[in-house]
């Protein structure tokens, strides 16, 4: 029971990091991205969208487990 005591708050913070520091700061690299096309006034593809439909719920799944 110690053991999980202590591991689980670990597993905790590596997936707070690992969200943190990689997977956030590409997806406001897609974020930044998009707003640059709209501004120049392109179309954003369904593709691009969905990319960062799909980059949110993996953040979110990887935060839940």
């Amino acid at each position: 029971m110690r053991a999980l005591q202590i591991e689980q708050p670990l597993r905790l913070v590596a997936a707070i990091q690992n969200v943190a520091l990689v997977t956030v700061p590409g997806l406001l690299g897609g974020i930044a991205a998009l707003t640059a096309m709209l501004e120049e006034r392109r179309q954003v593809t369904p593709t691009q969208a969905g990319e960062l439909a799909y980059q949110l719920r993996t953040i979110l799944q990887q935060l839940k487990t």
